[in-house]
């Protein structure tokens, strides 16, 4: 028999390749190869796999310029943060937020991204189909997704102290920035296995976003309805940065502690108090294409605006594998005025809500109990200022939920059934509902399927059915096909059929703003809606590549339709009798991929969207169909060379169209963003660059440009910087919107030329 091999050498190791036929130890071999290897690299992956975990080595992803964890969060592939900080793997936002394995934020995990250093962190952790029951492991399956840190051994229960001040000025003084820049900032963090603080205080008049530190960025279980004041304040927000828009002087204190008595249990406290009063000069140009006329309405105003935000949240959770406790209060408060002296309006809301949630999981041989109620109640007072007078609004809703389930899984089989009662009272009117459901969650799982039947049914009754109960069945079915590691397909369907929250009608006429009406209710909306998503997605973490793509489609048919009445500085909206149906088709695709010997991160999105609808119109009765479209392409690149030189380049292409009886010019804009940071030791350049080409209709065009520097100065725990942002001194920015049948035109003010200096330490 004859066989070869070929043999390479390493130091004293023989390594065989390619022996053909197999031969057992003594068998000979007829001819052997030798090659000699001067040396054998093996270097580890930057993202590691097991089973259903990813592990993020930051050692290779870190550099020296970067400060927060938010930073290089951004430059991990496959993951992505959003503007607001919220966190997305694969294209799905993260359901956990966790450090060391404790949730420390209760989801409102912007304080981590914008306060935790990032060389602390050693690694991250991604945990799909994460339980975070114990009690329901192996029992219950679940999609969600958590986000671990891990924190270098160094920092561990170490304190992490920073303080930082800085003054500046308007190059030169404006009417609109007439006072001089300050800010500041301390947190202090100590993070570990068994206990964890977080406390921040910042305060600054830069335009920089305190609030959304508050932000609750993952959902919460059992969520009510929402609530709203029925008062709108004029909105401040646009399509850029929304720091180049603020004119504010903004303030905020939060605590967190959390402590770990054994594995099990866990107590968190958390505070919070955010003021910000802010200032914006905005134009709305308002054109509504209706079936009779064509109406422009305009507004010009300088916008004023005060919040102060309150909240205190105490949560216990006991969290073992034969059981699972767990309560969360929260109080929460919120007290918002704006005033428009140009419009002669002024608006006051208060938000005061009391949230209550407890769930209890009892795991037994035969069956797992679950046990969970949900209660808020909430005082909504508002009041609207005009000219003509006042006008008092508001709203109290007490809301309650308990459910009782019983878990029974056999082999691949499990079954869950829920039997629930909820109700919830309105005021004013002194409305009021109760529902008594049951719901059967059946799940399959054999080999790479996945198959979930959940059919619940609804019995409601409240004051507005007519004294007769409604019955309501809402079926879905979800599919989910594992090929093999690195690909999953999904399909979700629903059928859902519901009558309009309490909180949504409206029993009486009331004024919205300075020109818009809101009339009585000529029915109680009832919605069917049918749903289908597929879902695909790919991973390959030896190559770093991350892809994801979702097809939806969304119909509801309904048995009201809003009527609009547009006339001079008057809007009416009432809700009419008119059966209507409108219809939204979506495509989203997400790609992500690292370069490891490049230090490169490229990531595409797009997303695309197809809706139709009818507007009814209140003074001719015409319906009025309409077709939106939209599209938005986002290409980004994160390169780091030499561990040092960062280049970071955003490009978003984005376009609309609206078709009515004819077909709307298309909108499109262009938005680039180019970063650049440069460490010249001891000093680190960094220079930013925005271009902003915005479609206002009409063949009208407008670009605008805006340019920042930067020269920090780092000499072991002091860090000096100075900045200088908007260098050509931009004043005014302008876009344009489509929504359904209404075309809007904005002009707004941005901040000026300004520099500041900074100084920061940091123990």
């Amino acid at each position: 028999m004859s066989v070869s091999a070929t043999v390479l050498r390493w130091g004293g190791f023989l390594l065989c390749l390619g022996i053909a036929p197999l031969l057992a130890a003594q068998d000979a071999v007829d001819s052997l190869d030798l090659i000699d290897l001067k040396e054998v690299v093996i270097r580890p992956g930057r993202i590691r796999a097991r089973k259903d975990t990813l592990r993020y080595d930051l050692t290779e992803f870190k550099t020296e310029q970067d400060r927060y964890i938010r930073d290089v969060l951004g430059r991990l592939p496959g993951i992505e943060v959003e503007e607001n900080g919220t966190v997305r793997y694969n294209g799905r936002a993260v359901d956990h937020y966790l450090v060391e394995g404790m949730d420390i934020t209760g989801g409102r995990y912007n304080q981590i991204n914008n306060n935790l250093r990032a060389e602390a962190i050693s690694s991250v952790d991604i945990m799909e189909n994460y339980q975070s029951k114990r009690a329901l492991q192996h029992k219950q399956s679940s999609d969600e997704v958590a986000l671990n840190l891990r924190l270098d051994p160094a920092a561990r229960d170490q304190w992490m102290v920073g303080i930082g001040a800085g003054a500046g000025s308007a190059l030169p003084p404006t009417p609109v920035a007439d006072q001089a820049l300050r800010t500041y900032f301390l947190n202090a963090l100590q993070l570990g296995h068994r206990r964890q603080h977080l406390y921040t205080a910042k305060g600054n008049n830069t335009g920089d976003d305190l609030a959304g530190e508050q932000l609750q960025l993952t959902a919460l279980s059992a969520a009510p309805p929402p609530l709203s004041s029925r008062l709108t304040h004029p909105f401040m927000s646009a399509p850029l940065d929304d720091g180049r828009v603020r004119f504010n002087d903004s303030h905020t204190l939060h605590l967190s502690r959390m402590t770990r008595g054994n594995d099990s249990q866990t107590l968190r406290l958390q505070a919070s108090y955010t003021h910000d009063q802010t200032t914006q000069r905005r134009t709305n140009q308002q054109l509504y294409f209706l079936p009779e006329d064509t109406l422009l309405l305009s507004e010009s105003y300088h916008l004023r605006q005060r919040s102060d935000v309150a909240s205190l949240e105490l949560h216990y959770e006991e969290n073992r594998p034969t059981h699972y406790l767990t309560g969360r209060l929260t109080l929460e408060g919120k007290w918002q005025q704006s005033d428009a002296r140009e419009l002669s309006q002024s608006i006051r809301t208060t938000a005061l809500q009391v949230t209550n949630r407890f769930n209890r999981v009892t795991s037994r041989r035969a069956a797992t109990w679950e046990l969970s109620t949900v209660m808020r109640y909430a005082l909504l007072p508002a009041t609207l200022r005009l000219a003509e007078g006042s006008e008092r609004l508001g709203q109290q809703s007490f809301y309650a939920d308990t459910q009782l389930a019983r878990l029974h899984r056999r082999g691949v089989w499990s079954q869950r059934y829920t039997l629930g009662l909820q109700g919830e009272w309105v005021h004013p009117g002194a409305l009021w509902q109760t529902s008594l459901y049951a719901t059967a969650h059946y799940t399959l799982e054999r080999g790479k399927w996945r198959t979930t039947l959940t059919l619940p049914v609804r019995l409601r009754y409240d004051d507005a059915t007519h004294d007769r109960p409604m019955g309501f069945f809402t079926p879905s079915l979800s599919l989910r096909y594992q090929l093999n590691y690195h690909w999953r397909l999904s399909l979700h369907a629903t059928r859902n059929r519901s009558l309009a929250e309490l909180t949504e009608l409206t029993p009486q006429a009331y004024r919205r703003d300075y020109r818009t009406w809101m009339l009585p209710d000529e029915v109680r909306p009832l919605y069917t809606t049918q749903s289908i998503y597929l879902h695909a997605q790919y991973k390959h973490t030896a190559q770093e590549f991350f892809a994801t793509a979702t097809l939806s489609h969304v119909r509801r048919q309904s048995n009201s339709l809003m009527g609009q009445s547009i006339r001079t500085d008057t809007l009416l909206y009432q809700l009419k009798g008119v059966r209507n149906r409108t219809q939204t088709d979506a495509l989203s695709i997400e790609l992500s991929k690292g370069f490891y010997r490049l230090r490169l991160k490229a990531s595409f999105s797009l997303r695309g969207s197809r809706s139709t609808g009818t507007r009814l119109s209140l003074t001719s009765g015409q319906l009025q169909r309409y077709e939106l479209r939209q599209f938005t392409l986002e290409p980004r690149i994160h390169y780091t060379a030499f561990h040092t030189l960062q280049i970071a380049y955003h490009l978003i292409l984005s376009g609309s169209s609206t078709r009515l009886e004819y077909r709307l010019p298309l909108l499109f804009d262009t938005t680039q963003r180019l970063s650049l940071t440069l460490p010249i030791q001891p000093l680190e350049l960094k220079l930013q660059g925005e271009h902003y080409r915005n479609d206002l209709g009409n063949d009208r065009h407008l670009n605008t440009f805006l340019v920042d520097a930067s020269l920090t100065y780092r000499h072991r725990r002091w860090q000096y910087e100075a900045s200088l942002t908007n260098l050509l001194n931009q004043s005014q920015y302008g876009y344009t919107l489509y929504t359904d049948t209404r075309h809007t035109t904005s002009q707004l003010s941005i901040r000026p030329r300004e520099l500041i200096g900074k100084i920061t330490y940091r123990l």
